[in-house]
């Protein structure tokens, strides 16, 4: 048995797209890009707007905070919200308080398949 770490402290801080107060914990990194991490959302955080690159579920585990699409408005988020975007889709995402958030990141994403859509407010 092994233990590994993936707590804030030990998190890659995320500086691009003018992003603030938030760190990643990388999981897994697969052949091709697909990819699996734990973003940590600090009290007033903001990952900026960006293009996904590839399916993106962005899975809220705790905590709660908002995410947009370009060109809207911010949508409340909180634990148990999961968020899918698009490739090319450009979105950002942030936390007035904080919030832990898991990412998948890969071709063969497909929320759909397990996971019943909701309407947001």
């Amino acid at each position: 048995m092994k233990f590994y770490q993936f707590n804030p402290t030990k998190a890659k801080v995320i500086d691009q797209f003018g992003s603030s107060g938030v760190r990643i914990s990388p999981f897994i990194r697969q052949e091709g890009f697909q990819q699996t991490a734990c973003i940590h959302f600090e009290k007033g955080s903001c990952l900026g707007m960006h293009p996904a690159t590839i399916n993106q579920l962005f899975i809220v585990m705790s905590g709660e905070g908002w995410v947009r699409v370009k060109d809207s408005d911010k949508v409340k988020v909180s634990a148990g919200i999961a968020v899918y975007w698009e490739p090319g889709e450009e979105h950002e995402s942030g936390s007035a308080e904080s919030m832990e958030v898991i990412v998948l990141e890969g071709a063969n994403i497909n929320p759909s398949t397990f996971m019943s859509e909701i309407e947001t407010a």
